[in-house]
């Protein structure tokens, strides 16, 4: 009976429902709404199942509820919310973000002042008591400079701490850390101007793209760029001991650490404090720990990530989706700063690729050919500097990839007369570069970069144009065992006119640069860039590779005057063990 009274309670229910749908009334409003409708009905869709429409065209009821005998409504689709742009959304989280910090400092400053007044209480109580506990006393009385911005999963209640000893590594070794070496002690005020002005009156002209402003003090290159700050006071701390060097240099190794493996941070300062670090770089303890290369390949890298290798637009020109890290150039003095840095990055990168046969990720293009025509306009003497060594390298590269040494995996032999025909272009345009230079242009690094590019092509010519990927270091950097019976005098140097040539410019350009070195004073090699002390050592190898050939062929040694290779050895080896 219940059962029958349940059909009976849903048959009443449906034909209701149908007079209420198919009255006049129900239609009044269906036609103002005017709005579609899903094509299945409520019960089909909570049931996820097909909706097959009735074949009885005078029902409103779909097959399956005309069958379970029940309510078929149709629902209007539900309205979705429209989804903020991405740039909208990163700005928005922007903004929390940076309430979070300053949430978090107010919250730190808090319990400062709470621990602060919980330990003068102490103090008034016990008197006669020394303290186990000292806060450290203030080294600067100008505020901190964030060398690391993050600090949004730290917890909230934590103080970073603060290693007082100026000879300890800072307590977080890899982590975030808000203070500097001058903040923890490692150097003085004092002593950062000091190396400032040292760098500004005797380094830069090593770096000429690494400009800073006139008005600028040592305390606003450390606020505005950090890591520049770094890399400068280890560069500059040679002069004051290798212990306070490698000291420096660990700590901008350390910032290196911290913002670009860490935390992916790229900026055109960090490029910048890279070439200062490679180019007064603190030479490692074995040759196998050497960074120079791999720190010259994470600088191209930076710079091609961040689009200095390509020409700026402006913020219209960019699209709305544009990554944000793209450059974006906001003033003149701007422009001209990433042109200087993508141009002497440029130069470090290609003689790095070129004297140790290995490939070059930053390859010269179209805007940098418009860097150099901006460069070329302005009357800046560092300017004139950057131009004049952009056009040195760019021979070299010409002569190199003639030579086939862009592709450094293969090893050839060149013919006589391809050789004679490369080498003699090759010295006609290194002459008239040379001439083009005026006086006040000319520095020490350039002459030493001249005469050593002239060394690096000749030698070629020297060693009769054949090349081979396995004994390059044995043949071009070291001199071969005095007991290797199968290396013979003719392998180093045969009696061809063209070879015979080559080894006379060889020498003549090896002597240029021992007697260039030789006549810098004290007090300034400790100053100088690697470079100077790298291409003074590659001469007298060459010295002693074409002494050790003459001295082992009699022939040889009457065209060529052993005597002088080895008095010029000899001195240039009492100087270097001096």
């Amino acid at each position: 009976m219940s059962g029958l009274g349940d059909d009976t309670k849903s048959q009443t229910l449906w034909t209701m429902n149908n007079q209420l749908v198919n009255s006049p009334d129900a239609e009044q409003p269906r036609k103002s709404q005017d709005q579609p409708l899903n094509r299945a009905c409520e019960a089909c869709r909570i049931s996820k199942v097909r909706c097959l429409t009735n074949p009885d065209t005078s029902s409103t009821q779909c097959q399956r509820c005309a069958k379970a005998n029940r309510t078929c409504v149709f629902a209007p689709p539900a309205k979705r919310r429209q989804r903020k742009r991405t740039d909208v959304r990163v700005t928005e989280l922007e903004k929390e973000i940076q309430q979070m910090r300053s949430l978090l400092k107010t919250n730190a400053r808090s319990s400062n002042d709470v621990s602060e007044q919980e330990s003068g209480d102490e103090d008034s109580d016990d008197q006669g008591h020394v303290r186990k506990k000292e806060t450290p006393p203030s080294v600067s009385s100008r505020p901190s400079v964030t060398t690391s911005a993050s600090m949004v999963t730290a917890p909230i209640n934590k103080v970073p701490t603060v290693d007082s000893t100026p000879t300890g590594a800072p307590t977080d070794f890899l982590g975030s850390s808000d203070n500097d070496i001058i903040d923890r002690g490692v150097i003085s005020e004092d002593l950062a101007v000091e190396l400032l002005s040292i760098w500004r009156t005797e380094l830069v002209a090593a770096c000429p793209g690494i400009t800073i402003p006139k008005q600028w003090d040592v305390f606003d290159l450390r606020a505005n760029k950090p890591a520049l700050f770094h890399a400068i006071m280890a560069a500059a701390a040679h002069s004051k001991g290798s212990a306070l060097s490698d000291r420096l240099h660990e700590e901008t190794v350390l910032l290196y650490a911290r913002s670009a493996f860490i935390k992916g941070e790229k900026s055109v300062q960090a490029i910048q404090a890279l070439i200062v670090t490679v180019t007064y770089y603190s030479p490692s303890k074995t040759p196998g720990q050497l960074q120079i290369y791999q720190w010259v390949n994470m600088a191209a890298s930076m710079a091609l990530e961040l689009g200095l290798t390509s020409k700026p637009r402006t913020h219209e020109q960019l699209p709305k989706r544009a990554i944000r890290s793209l450059q974006k150039i906001s003033s003149p003095e701007e422009l001209l700063e990433h042109c200087r840095t993508i141009l002497l990055l440029y130069i470090i990168s290609a003689g790095f690729s070129m004297r140790l046969k290995r490939p070059n990720i930053l390859l010269f293009n179209s805007w940098m050919e418009e860097c150099f025509n901006i460069l070329e306009k302005s009357k800046l003497l560092d300017d004139k500097r950057i131009v004049a060594w952009l056009k040195l390298q760019r021979i070299a590269d010409e002569a190199n990839t003639a030579f086939g040494f862009d592709d450094a995996s293969t090893s050839f032999s060149l013919s006589e007369l391809r050789m004679q025909i490369i080498l003699r272009i090759f010295d006609r345009r290194m002459q008239d570069w040379r001439k083009g230079i005026p006086d006040d242009v000319m520095t020490l690094n350039l002459q030493i970069e001249y005469y050593s590019d002239m060394l690096s092509m000749w030698e070629f010519g020297m060693d009769g144009g054949r090349y081979d990927v396995i004994e390059f270091r044995n043949r071009h950097i070291t001199l071969p065992a005095l007991d290797d019976d199968c290396v013979q005098p003719e392998s180093l140097l045969s009696r061809s006119a063209l070879q015979i040539n080559a080894t006379t410019k060889c020498i003549s350009a090896a002597h240029t640069i021992l007697d260039f070195f030789i006549a810098v004073p004290v007090d300034k090699l400790r100053k100088s860039p690697n470079a100077l002390y790298v291409r003074a050592v590659y001469s007298l190898v060459t010295l002693m590779k074409a002494e050790y050939a003459v001295g082992t062929d009699a022939e040889m040694g009457e065209l060529l005057e052993s005597q002088s290779l080895k008095s010029q050895g000899a001195e240039s080896l009492e100087l270097s063990a001096a």
